[in-house]
């Protein structure tokens, strides 16, 4: 796929311009931004891989080796994986004690194409560095200039693919997921596609802000047949693997997503004509319905309208209110439908938004100067 910019040349005549001349049109030129194939990178200098000890490596999968920064020729642990996926924090390894901050690993995969194909790389990285190389490559780094997501072109034939990464956080959180490029929807085209959809359906919401698996994977089980088909929203801040589990054999419409951090996906129990991947941050990531508050006495909200921002987002995608709501922090399961969105139970919610309000308008803090001395 071809992006285009398109520029409007306008000439300007040194003739006067009277009523009888025609007007000056436009004229269009298109630059092709063409997607960069392996020949535009450079080689990527001092590869861990001619350090590291020779194995096999596997074309479905990825061989992971983890070590601690100091002794890198020291592997901790090595395993096959199905994707370039570790989240945990200070020492707490999967299967390893590592600590965070000196935690270093190296993923790598034979890629078989057999198809000329756009490829989408996407990064979900906090405090780190690392490198992607393909077939010695470098393409990616925590320096590029869009670090977290590159669209490359391959030819058909044999591709390694390595993963370089070192941590730099009491946390450890990085995920990489290359495949074939799929359609990123506007909302505008994905609004088109859900509203034709031929049956009345309900819309039900799922949001979290991170994974909290080890592989950044999500469960999300559909416990009940509802009356009506449903377009399930998913919606999170991290790159998330959501798990569809349709254990009700509910009938589902579409399912749209949206992350801020790219590299998000959705498998298990949905074809691929139902599922719509939207642009990055195309949903409020709220993550709760509650008044995110702290008091009294100050009563600081970092956020006191989430269903509002939600419904708003549900009725531009979808034309209506969401009907259900499942929503944590961080977990590796949620189960739909969940919170029923009735009339009272969406009363209640608005009601306390609204309680709130009123005693931050009303408050009067003891940590103000002008209030010390009041009602004392």
């Amino acid at each position: 796929m071809k992006s285009k910019i398109t520029l409007l040349l306008i000439t300007i005549s040194s003739v006067s311009i009277t009523q009888a001349q025609m007007p000056i049109q436009p004229v269009k030129t298109t630059i092709e931004e063409k997607i960069p194939k392996l020949s535009n990178f450079e080689y990527a200098k001092n590869r861990w891989i001619t350090n590291l000890p020779p194995t096999d490596i596997p074309s479905n999968s990825y061989l992971a080796r983890y070590f601690d920064k100091s002794d890198p020729y020291n592997i901790v642990k090595s395993e096959v994986v199905p994707k370039v996926s570790i989240n945990y924090a200070w020492n707490k390894g999967p299967g390893f004690t590592i600590d965070s901050q000196s935690f270093g690993a190296h993923w790598v995969r034979e890629l078989i194409v057999n198809k000329k194909q756009n490829y989408s790389l996407g990064i979900s990285e906090s405090h780190s560095d690392f490198r992607i190389n393909i077939n010695g490559y470098e393409v990616l780094t925590n320096k590029s200039r869009n670090h977290n997501s590159l669209v490359i072109e391959l030819d058909p034939g044999s591709y390694q693919v390595e993963v370089e990464f070192l941590n730099n956080w009491h946390t450890t959180g990085f995920a990489m997921r290359l495949a074939p490029e799929t359609k990123i929807y506007s909302f505008q085209e994905a609004q088109k596609k859900i509203t034709s959809f031929s049956e009345e359906y309900d819309t039900w919401y799922a949001a979290v802000y991170e994974s909290g698996a080890d592989n950044h994977s999500i469960n999300l089980d559909l416990t009940e047949k509802a009356a009506k088909p449903i377009v399930l929203l998913l919606d999170s801040y991290e790159n998330v693997d959501w798990i569809i589990n349709n254990i009700a054999n509910a009938k589902i419409a579409y399912l749209a997503y949206s992350s801020y951090k790219a590299g998000t996906s959705v498998t298990g129990d949905i074809s691929p004509e139902q599922v719509i991947q939207l642009t990055r941050g195309a949903f409020p990531m709220e993550h709760s319905l509650e008044p995110d508050c702290y008091g009294p006495p100050d009563y600081d909200c970092e956020s006191n309208n989430q269903l509002i921002k939600i419904d708003s987002a549900a009725i531009n995608l979808t034309g209506q209110q969401i009907a259900s709501f499942s929503g944590k922090y961080s977990t590796s399961n949620l189960e739909l439908p969940g919170r029923k969105m009735t009339a009272d139970e969406r009363d209640k919610i608005l009601k306390s938004y609204e309680d709130i309000t009123n005693k931050i308008r009303n408050k009067k803090s003891p940590n103000e100067i002008s209030n010390l001395f009041d009602d004392r």
